[in-house]
């Protein structure tokens, strides 16, 4: 059996070479047509500026006025070191890391995991876009994307990794075996997709 973990962060830059800093990380275990164990963590922003990442002050005006959360709480949180080894930790070896886009996601972590000196969990044939999963979804049987209701607050890690996680394993639940599922690669020196 492939073992599966959804990631999704929130960050406090749009861009991967502007070195964000992160909000939150969140991950949840699935499979075929199961959600499993979940982990989140809030990341401390002074952490993150001491490591090297940054925030663009456009998107702290965008926070504050689309979030519930009031933005200067979001300053606390674990320190980024430390949040990065949580989500280590919470990914088994040899597993299928997944996101939406892994060509930011994905590659914003491997920063930070850079600037803590730390070693990136995944290699970069394990990272997989949920973005190469949609054409195989609309070739299914029962065709098209699964048609889940978001829970949750969007933009807000947890919610949008379960919701992600909820669409792959339904997408997981109709194919036939492993060897079935065309997936979209992240390439390790661009950062963008491919299939």
């Amino acid at each position: 059996m492939t073992e599966r973990v959804m990631v999704d962060i929130e960050s406090w830059a749009l861009y991967p070479e502007d070195k964000p800093a992160l909000e939150s990380i969140a991950a949840v275990r699935f499979g075929r047509g199961w959600v499993g164990d979940e982990l989140a963590v809030s990341v401390s922003r002074d952490s993150c500026e001491e490591h090297g990442l940054t925030v663009d002050p456009d998107t702290v005006d965008w926070q504050r006025n689309n979030r519930r959360a009031e933005v200067d709480t979001l300053r606390m949180g674990r320190a980024l070191p430390a949040a990065l080894d949580e989500l280590a930790a919470f990914i088994p070896m040899r597993c299928d890391v997944w996101a939406k886009p892994a060509a930011f996601d994905l590659v914003v972590l491997a920063i930070a995991y850079r600037a803590c000196d730390k070693a990136v969990p995944w290699a970069h044939w394990q990272r997989h876009g949920m973005y190469g999963a949609r054409p195989l979804a609309e070739s299914l049987p029962g065709a098209g994307w699964p048609d889940i209701e978001q829970a949750g607050e969007a933009h807000e890690a947890l919610a949008d990794a379960r919701f992600q996680a909820r669409q792959m394993a339904g997408v997981l639940d109709r194919v036939a075996s492993d060897d079935d599922i065309p997936v979209c690669r992240v390439s390790p020196r661009m950062g963008r997709p491919r299939l």
